[in-house]
């Protein structure tokens, strides 16, 4: 889920099994068995209230102290979260709950609202809708600017280096640099292949594979990943760069 080069690089939050002893972002950290094993399922037209779940799941990983929440998108939209994913390979990582390496919950209503004036001036200037800025944005970081992938995309755009370099920029960990590197290089990819979606395939899985395939790529991340944004970009560009209700 970053912006890259090729499918292998992709996804800053994908989950796969580890060793024992290191958690997924590759850090060490303790073993624990699942212990509330939550689940909630919700559709797409029920956006409405999705805050107030994700809100509800950040205040239960709180409250366990280690607890992180998992989500996946099926085929037909609907939204699944869980504590306790049957197949980690299955499930991406929502909220990133604590472990002895000192990683923080993923809170991102905090920083939810603190990058849209920079988001409509980056529109703006590169003739791009907020609304997809913001809403890469969320599906790459969810708006943590110090987000590290372990492939090595980083920032709230989740650029990895050689991405950073070729659109200029110099502090990859700077939020407004790395907001303005996305931007620049998803605008390059709205150029190349003139369509919304697979400019968001490109994103995530590469423009080589966008071409090779001459549509998204058949990679169920991608093709996951490619929904998620549609959704964001229909909710912010319907509400003002926010969640309905918000």
């Amino acid at each position: 889920m970053c912006a890259g080069f090729g499918h292998e690089r992709a996804s800053s939050t994908r989950i796969k099994r580890q060793e024992p002893g290191v958690t997924g972002n590759g850090a060490m950290g303790s073993t624990r068995k699942p212990v509330h094993g939550v689940r909630v399922v919700v559709g797409l037209s029920a956006a409405i209230g999705l805050a107030n779940v994700c809100l509800g799941f950040r205040v239960l990983a709180e409250e366990s102290g280690s607890r992180t929440i998992y989500r996946r998108v099926e085929d037909n939209g609907t939204i699944s979260f869980t504590d306790n994913p049957e197949r980690y390979d299955a499930w991406e990582v929502f909220i990133e709950g604590k472990s002895r390496s000192g990683s923080r919950f993923l809170d991102y209503r905090k920083n939810f609202h603190r990058y849209d004036d920079v988001i409509r001036k980056l529109g703006a200037e590169h003739n791009l809708d907020p609304a997809l800025i913001k809403a890469v944005a969320m599906a790459e970081s969810a708006f943590n600017p110090n987000a590290f992938s372990r492939v090595g995309a980083r920032g709230l755009m989740q650029l990895l280096p050689e991405t950073a370099r070729l659109v200029g920029v110099q502090n990859i960990w700077d939020p407004y640099e790395n907001l303005e590197g996305g931007t620049r290089y998803l605008k390059q990819m709205m150029m190349r292949f003139g369509n919304r979606s697979l400019a968001v395939a490109a994103y995530n899985a590469g423009p080589r594979a966008v071409a090779k395939y001459n549509g998204i790529p058949p990679y169920p991340e991608t093709q996951t990943y490619v929904r998620r944004v549609e959704a964001f970009y229909e909710a912010f560009r319907e509400n003002d760069l926010s969640f309905p209700g918000w």
